[in-house]
């Protein structure tokens, strides 16, 4: 490296609308058609933000692209997959309130 390069940047910048919070919490994934739970697979919130959430189960699995996702409170959001690895899952809200 001679002195005029630039360090690069230890971790690469979001490109997140939304900054997210990290929180531990419990949830569920509900897959199945029409709001109907055909499966449910247990996992945990890893980080929200107010457009998105990551969650981490304890196995990996193939996600449907739509999933509803159900916390202890009762409360229940439809969610997108936008991305999956390993054991953790990426999910856009639904924006619609659907």
């Amino acid at each position: 490296m001679t002195g005029q390069d630039q360090p690069k940047s230890e971790s690469p910048r979001e490109k997140r609308g939304a900054c997210r919070i990290g929180v531990l919490k419990r949830a569920k994934i509900l897959l199945g058609a029409s709001g109907r739970a055909d499966s449910i697979i247990d996992c945990i919130v890893v980080n929200t933000s107010p457009t998105g959430i990551r969650v981490r189960t304890a196995v990996a699995m193939p996600t449907p692209e739509w999933v509803t996702l159900e916390f202890p409170d009762g409360t229940a959001v439809h969610a997108r997959r936008r991305w999956a690895r390993g054991l953790e899952i990426g999910f856009d809200l639904d924006a619609s309130g659907t």
